[in-house]
């Protein structure tokens, strides 16, 4: 096969880290999801790289999904006008199905992302990231394997899209064959590492915010 010249705009910039003062962190991080992202850091292949971002969300999905029930469930049965009638059982039973119909993975990722990166943060990186390579990468609407992906920077908008372009290239990624949507897939060392690439900086900003929220 023939070598061939790719684009280089956008690998200095997602590359970048901060000088090292060598100082020991405060914070102890949860091993495995530092496990994903050290192999995040290593692999030479876009779509490697970026599952390992992934799956440091991946990770919390059940935790945040559960402890959100419990909340709800708590706030039900500590009201003081609950009585374990029929009715209150059918409401009770109800809020349990109601959370199980919503745990669909686009669910659970956006309700990691709610829990540990405020809308305002991503906002901004996404605006300085534009801003150092000169192009709109994530804000400009465009075709994204065979769908079009836009993360608008707007309150109430920018989590949500960020959420579903994610989830949008995950799918591409890990699906060899979609045969009913008839939706572009990835193909491993073809132009589309390259495009994969492009989503590299977002998936690593998300994958660092859940790390640091998750410390002790």
């Amino acid at each position: 096969s023939v070598w061939k010249q790719k684009a280089k705009r956008l690998k200095p910039l997602y590359l970048r880290t901060p000088g090292d003062d060598f100082s020991i962190p405060r914070a102890t991080y949860d091993e495995n999801v530092v496990s994903y992202y050290k192999v995040a850091k290593a692999s030479p292949y876009p779509s490697q790289s970026f599952l390992a971002y992934y799956h440091v969300l991946e990770y919390h999905f059940l935790r945040v999904s559960e402890d959100l029930l419990h909340h709800r469930l708590t706030a039900m049965l500590n009201d003081t006008r609950f009585r374990p009638g029929h009715d209150s059982l059918d409401k009770l039973i109800a809020l349990v199905r109601g959370q199980d119909a919503k745990s669909d993975e686009t669910e659970m990722l956006r309700n990691v992302l709610d829990r540990f990166v405020p809308e305002a943060d991503l906002i901004s990186f996404i605006g300085q990231f534009e801003d150092d390579c000169g192009e709109k990468v994530y804000s400009k609407k465009r075709k994204v394997f065979g769908e079009q992906i836009e993360i608008v920077l707007r309150d109430g908008h920018a989590l949500s899209n960020g959420a579903k372009a994610l989830k949008h290239v995950r799918n591409a990624i890990v699906h060899s064959s979609d045969r009913y949507k008839r939706e572009e897939c990835h193909v491993p060392l073809s132009e589309s590492e390259e495009l994969i690439e492009e989503f590299i900086p977002l998936a690593r900003f998300f994958a660092e915010k859940v790390i640091y929220g998750t410390a002790t």
